[in-house]
């Protein structure tokens, strides 16, 4: 009979799937410094941020007092002015009064002017984090499209990596791009209320969310590293990592809730007497529709903020749910499994699943009598 020579040809090539992985891996170490730079950047301007806050305390709390003062006054003379039937309606498509800029002696303008320039410095370098984040998210983006079509990269790596990018837009870039204008408002030379101290609380919880967002980073790194050697173990040590992570988060939300509904009872408290002063004006004359329209008005305009506010934390405990990990050998075929563990590998000590496959078998056999 005739021989049949083979030959095996061992060639490099860039195209195969360990290759990618490798590249994929490289390209994971580039993005994780350039979100670390992106971190430290941020915290920079919070640091700096919050020093100016203490440092012209004293100046900004006048200010605010004062605009809080102001603002009292024009909610008082409106609800005079929808007394007097007599006086004129103002015209509703006419520009609104400017507010009267708040007294200041020289040393205080001085100070002002200071604290403008200190803060378009920071607009300058949150501007340039802007953009560094919008970089970072493309970067991510391009990685998790890598992941997910790398067979050798589990499944639920890449959907996480997917989630994360989307995560990442509404953590960081949006935010930044939010204190950004923030910032550009508080130079004008004509805003007095420079509004620090809502500017740093936007600004610490935009870190906070970095460092969250660099944790789960590094879990799934480390996962996606790991799942090379032994994936069973890779993809349990990364669901004990996001279940950690997402306990923290949770715990995070949750003060935050506290934080506002202390804050809510505050206002709560002082609508309470804004409301009875317009019931008791109302009852006094209930002919007066205008009188009865602001007690509404200010009704409808509480519950909208604090349903407001609640919904956003109660969206915010939603988006902390543990992820999905099934309980089943990944099978290839089907693409509802997330987390590929080695074919040989088997269900093991886990009760309820043989309680389950041990009703479904006698029901099986019951059957067939």
């Amino acid at each position: 009979g005739q021989t049949i020579d083979y030959v095996i040809q061992i060639k490099n090539d860039n195209s195969a799937a360990d290759k990618q992985f490798e590249q994929l891996e490289k390209q994971t170490d580039t993005f994780r410094d350039k979100l670390v730079d992106l971190i430290s950047k941020q915290k920079k301007i919070q640091t700096k941020s919050n020093e100016l806050e203490q440092d012209y305390k004293e100046l900004t709390e006048k200010i605010e007092k004062a605009k809080e003062e102001a603002d009292k006054e024009k909610q008082e003379q409106a609800k005079k002015d929808a007394e007097d039937k007599t006086k004129k309606k103002d015209d509703p498509k006419a520009k609104p009064e400017e507010d009267k800029p708040v007294e200041l002696d020289a040393e205080e303008q001085k100070k002002l002017a200071e604290l403008k320039k200190e803060l378009a410095k920071l607009l300058a370098e949150e501007n340039n984090n802007a953009k560094l984040s919008e970089q970072v998210k493309n970067d991510l983006g391009a990685l998790a499209k890598q992941a997910e079509e790398n067979p050798l990269v589990p499944p639920q790596v890449a959907e996480q990596m997917k989630q994360l990018e989307q995560a990442f837009e509404k953590a960081a870039v949006d935010p930044l791009k939010q204190i950004a204008e923030d910032l550009q408002k508080a130079t004008q030379p004509k805003q007095q209320d420079t509004k620090l101290p809502e500017i740093n609380k936007k600004a610490d919880r935009v870190q906070k969310d970095l460092e969250a967002i660099q944790k789960r980073m590094d879990a799934l790194a480390r996962a996606q590293r790991d799942s090379r050697d032994d994936m069973k173990q890779a993809m349990q040590d990364l669901k004990k990592d996001l279940l950690e992570q997402n306990a923290e988060l949770a715990r995070d939300a949750l003060e935050d809730l506290k934080e506002y509904l202390k804050a809510m009872q505050k206002d709560l408290e002082a609508l309470k007497g804004k409301e009875e002063n317009l019931l008791k004006s109302s009852l006094q004359d209930l002919s007066s529709k205008e009188l009865l329209d602001a007690l509404k008005d200010l009704q409808e305009d509480t519950a909208k903020k604090s349903d407001k506010k609640l919904d956003k934390t109660a969206e915010l405990l939603n988006s902390k749910r543990q992820p999905d990990f099934p309980d089943r050998p990944y099978k290839p075929e089907d693409k509802d499994y997330k987390i590929p563990p080695k074919e040989q590998d088997t269900q093991e000590g886990d009760p309820t699943k043989e309680n389950e496959d041990a009703k479904k078998d006698g029901e099986k056999k019951k059957g067939e009598k």
